[in-house]
């Protein structure tokens, strides 16, 4: 007897082929590498200036001066703001989590159709990982941070 109404069995067959997660697998672990390498990409693209921190503060506080300066006079800024640049660094940022993104979904999909589901966790913890990745130095600092503040407030016994 059978607990199906039409006499039939449910289907636990899984997919000989792991297209979705090999593919979920490629994409999340090239948005992985970007991510990693994004800041040695960026810096061959696109060079920063090294300039003295004095100068960097000279001009930092000029702009200041002049800004105030028209501020008092009332008078609209003298120089109309330059057209935005694309930021390579958000560029990169986006894409690595957008393949990290992409790879999740077709691990999903993969886990779905029944593919195995050793290629279909790798696809969405590598792509998971390429998401995280580009939050992993902010939590890093942060982390820093508080450890360094409850040093301090231990050492005043506070």
């Amino acid at each position: 007897m059978s607990d199906e109404p039409d006499g039939g069995t449910i289907s636990k067959v899984r997919s000989r082929s792991n297209r979705y997660g090999i593919i979920g697998i490629a994409m999340a672990f090239l948005g992985l590498a970007l991510g990693v390498v994004s800041p040695w990409i960026v810096n061959l693209v696109e060079p920063q200036p090294q300039q003295p921190a004095a100068e960097n503060i000279a001009d930092f506080t000029a702009r200041i001066v002049k800004a105030v300066k028209e501020k008092m006079k009332r008078q609209p800024p003298a120089n109309a703001p330059a057209p935005q640049q694309i930021s390579w660094t958000n560029v990169m940022a986006v894409a690595g989590a957008g393949l990290g993104l992409l790879g999740v979904l077709l691990g999903s999909v993969s886990w779905i159709r029944r593919e195995d589901h050793r290629i279909s966790g790798v696809a969405a913890l590598f792509g998971a990982a390429a998401i995280a990745w580009q939050y992993l130095l902010l939590a890093i600092a942060i982390v820093i941070f508080l450890v360094i503040f409850a040093i301090v407030l231990h050492a005043i016994d506070f």
